[in-house]
Order: structure tokens, then sequence, then C-alpha cells
């Protein structure tokens, strides 16, 4: 048997992890960044709800017309000035995410790659000492290689 025939688990083993751990690592940016979007539309929805209290407040407290929709214009600025807050917070989160994200993409394809090609290796020597064992095979056991694997009758 040829040395190079030997099946090596840890290798394979090595393998898979290479190949499988950019992939964990690309999944867990993509739930970190999830999860900061999330806040960020937490934050956003918990900016709304206030503010739509504070009119309710100013419809209940306002004693004219005038103080009414003077209120109402504060709050609208206020409420323009979270949400241009907000939004800037959201671009530099989706920006950060997308570049995380490229980043261990490209991580990933290459160290996949990287996987395949060695995997091919190891099948091409795989190959090979195949190969070596049937000749080998051939060459102990003169008669046996022009058979059909039909039984004689």
């Amino acid at each position: 048997m040829p040395a190079n025939s030997t099946l090596d688990p840890t290798a394979w083993f090595d393998m898979d992890r290479g190949a499988c751990g950019p992939m964990l690592r690309l999944q867990e940016e993509t739930f970190q960044a999830m999860d900061r979007l999330i806040e960020l539309q937490h934050e956003f929805l918990t900016d709304w709800l206030e503010t739509n209290r504070a009119h309710a407040r100013a419809l209940l407290e306002a004693r004219s017309p005038t103080d009414f929709l003077r209120a109402e214009g504060e709050l609208a600025a206020r409420f323009g000035e979270k949400m241009r807050s907000r939004a800037e917070e959201f671009f530099e989160a989706t920006a950060e995410a997308q570049s995380a994200l490229s980043r261990t993409s490209a991580e990933a394809v290459a160290k996949g790659a990287e996987a395949a090609r060695k995997a091919a290796e190891v099948q091409s020597g795989l190959g090979r000492a195949a190969g070596d064992l049937a000749k080998e095979a051939a060459r102990t056991e003169p008669g046996r290689s022009g058979e059909t694997g039909r039984r004689p009758s």
C-alpha cells in the first residue's frame, strides 16, 4: 500500500472547520447588524410614541387654539430634530454593517476557496493512491484483470 493513501480524519475535520468557520463568523456579523438595526427601530418607535403622547397632552391642556398650535409647532420641531439624529445613527449603523459584512464575506470566500483547493489536493492524492492500489492488485493477481464478473456456467 502506498504511503500517501492513508486517510487523515484530522485533516478532513480541519478542512471542515476552516470552511464553516468563516460562514459562522458571517452569520454572527449579520445577527449583530440586525440587533443594532432593531435597537434603532425600537428607539425610533419610542420617540414616536412619546411625541404622540405629548400631542395628546397638548390637545388636552390647550386653553385656546393658539396655545395648541404653538405647542404642536414645538413638538413637531423637536420630533423632526430627533428623527434627523435617528436617521444619522441609522445610516452610520448600516454603513458599519455593510463594511463588516463585506469584509467577513471576502474572508469567507477566500477561506472557502483555500479549503476547496486543499480538498482537491487531498482528493487527487486519494485518486492517485486508488490507482496505485489497482495497479498493485493487477500485478499480484495476473488472471483477474480481464474477468467480467460473471460466474462460470
